[in-house]
């Protein structure tokens, strides 16, 4: 009979906040082994039936585990690895859910966070829709009108661009699971000033040997679509993928989709400083709590202009 895996640690979130490329860069240190699905959300929706309904939300359920024994088949450990981990950056956004399921299964796991400043997040969490051809609002403005009605009609939580920017609920929450030493919680700041640092301090907290990963490819980059029709087949799973595969090798199908994405990317436009300006009241006493709760100063996210 083969012994239960038990992770080591969870990277649990935020979106938009580096965790991809965190993800890619832990995948190559020969101590750490991940999950073989990147985002297995199973402590979010153990038991549960994943259905959303929002565009392209078919994605969800196809990479969720939901049976403990779904779950443990995702890790295949080799015997130099020490740490065994995943990332589900919803875990933060459901820590209701997620911090006690946690607690119960893997008390002893060590928890990972990095955190953006909301309105940035939400935004880029808007792009990157926008990237995959699924918002099909063009205005950040009405999209986040649209927010509430959205996931009133079950659309996945991908889409809740300030619902999940608000941080000091779930910290609070994961306190009351777990002590302070199992988790650590980064700034996205740090993450992009100072990748190496912060890739020094997870290793250590992980207890596993100083590594220097290839750090040349950024992962998971917002763009904007010229074509969005074109954005949505290239992204998500279309009648012309389903063909596709059917005639030609993955590596073929891959190199494809790679050039013709590039080929239809653009760079976006940045956040209007009205709309930060706007949206930052709605952060405020949220982000109050957070700097108090981890113990970073965060008044910098306070001000209107960057």
């Amino acid at each position: 009979m083969t012994a239960a895996i038990f992770p080591t640690f969870l990277i649990i979130g935020t979106a938009k906040a580096g965790t991809t490329s965190l993800w890619w860069y832990l995948l190559q240190h020969p101590q750490i082994c991940l999950a073989t699905v990147k985002e297995p959300r199973f402590f979010a929706y153990e038991g549960e039936r994943v259905n959303y309904l929002g565009p392209g939300d078919d994605k969800w359920a196809r990479e969720t585990a939901t049976t403990w024994e779904t779950y443990q088949a995702l890790f295949h450990p080799a015997p130099s690895q020490r740490a065994v981990g995943e990332a589900s950056n919803v875990y933060l956004y459901f820590a209701s859910k997620a911090a006690p399921r946690i607690a119960e299964r893997i008390p002893n796991a060590k928890l990972i966070a990095i955190l953006r400043h909301p309105v940035e997040r939400a935004y880029s969490n808007f792009l990157m829709l926008r990237g995959e051809g699924r918002e099909p609002a063009a205005d950040f403005r009405k999209a986040l009108r649209e927010e509430k009605k959205r996931l009133a009609a079950h659309w996945s939580p991908g889409w809740a661009y300030t619902g999940r920017s608000f941080y000091a609920d779930s910290i609070a929450t994961y306190f009351k699971s777990f002590p302070r030493a199992q988790m650590r919680f980064f700034l996205y700041e740090d993450w992009a000033r100072a990748p190496q640092q912060v890739l020094r301090e997870i290793f250590q907290f992980l207890e596993v040997d100083p590594f220097q990963p290839d750090m040349s490819v950024h992962h998971n980059v917002s763009v904007a679509p010229r074509s969005r029709r074109l954005a949505y087949v290239l992204h998500n799973r279309s009648r012309l993928s389903r063909t596709l595969r059917l005639f030609l090798p993955k590596a073929v199908r891959d190199s494809i989709n790679r050039r013709l994405r590039e080929a239809n990317a653009r760079r976006p436009a940045k956040l209007a400083p009205e709309v930060r300006a706007e949206l930052l009241p709605l952060f405020q006493d949220d982000i109050l709590r957070a700097s108090e709760l981890i113990g970073r100063d965060l008044s910098p996210w306070l001000k209107a202009a960057v």
